[in-house]
């Protein structure tokens, strides 16, 4: 009798402590999700948006630029181990693939850059559909994960919003 009793304690203590560590607020935005997580360091709120593939195996972030200004920190993140130091991507079957440098981090499973807050890359997401994105992780496997913008527009309006 006793048994039940303790496994009802522990679940309650974990519940506690979870909820005391999380201090993160999340927002769905169709296939977008906003995320607000404060800084203990700073005593300052980050908000990032972001989205997962159709794979399930990669990732999509967008976040203010920690260097300020009209910046954007765009991060890819992936289950594997990524060799590229250059992802490219295309909005929509549109014939154009641009390509980009990328900074490696997240021990290897990320590659960060930086764009314009109202820039060309910024505008076409929110007019398009989907994006696919190709990078090559190890060992020697090219990767296309595709993302799908429904709720970008909105997410991104509550990313910039104060």
């Amino acid at each position: 009798m006793k048994r039940p009793l303790h496994i009802g304690w522990v679940i309650i203590l974990s519940l506690l402590v979870l909820s005391a560590t999380s201090m993160a607020e999340q927002i769905k935005f169709s296939d977008w999700v906003g995320i607000e997580e404060s800084d203990a360091a700073t005593n300052t709120n980050r908000k990032r948006i972001g989205t997962t593939a159709a794979d399930g195996n990669s990732s999509l972030w967008l976040a203010v630029s920690a260097s300020g200004g009209e910046r954007i920190e765009l991060t890819l993140e992936s289950d594997k181990m990524i060799v590229s130091d250059y992802f490219s991507y295309r909005i929509d079957r549109v014939d154009n693939l641009t390509l980009r440098s990328a900074q490696k981090g997240c021990n290897g499973n990320c590659l960060t850059d930086e764009v314009e807050k109202n820039g060309e890359l910024i505008r076409t997401l929110r007019r398009g559909l989907r994006i696919k994105f190709e990078f090559d992780t190890a060992p020697d496997l090219t990767r296309q994960p595709t993302f799908s913008l429904r709720g970008f527009s909105r997410a991104y309006q509550w990313l910039l919003a104060d």
